[in-house]
């Protein structure tokens, strides 16, 4: 129980200041800037601070921009 709420804590909070206005900054991250990124994610999931089913910040980053320029109908 105490692993799940810590995993859902990680989710809303850190993945969520990640996430931030994602879209007007990750085309500006170089190969290096996504590394650490991705290092990051990696040692949170070591240390059980989030789950290890966790998307990529790259997935996440890319689901958020098919969202928010979808086309209207």
């Amino acid at each position: 129980m105490f692993l799940y709420v810590l995993h859902r804590v990680y989710g809303s909070v850190i993945v969520g200041k990640l996430l931030y206005a994602v879209s007007a900054w990750w085309g500006l991250t170089s190969a290096a800037d996504r590394r650490r990124l991705k290092a990051l994610i990696k040692r949170r999931i070591r240390s059980e601070l989030c789950s290890p089913d966790i998307p990529t910040l790259t997935e996440m980053a890319e689901s958020i921009d098919d969202v928010l320029y979808r086309p209207t109908e």
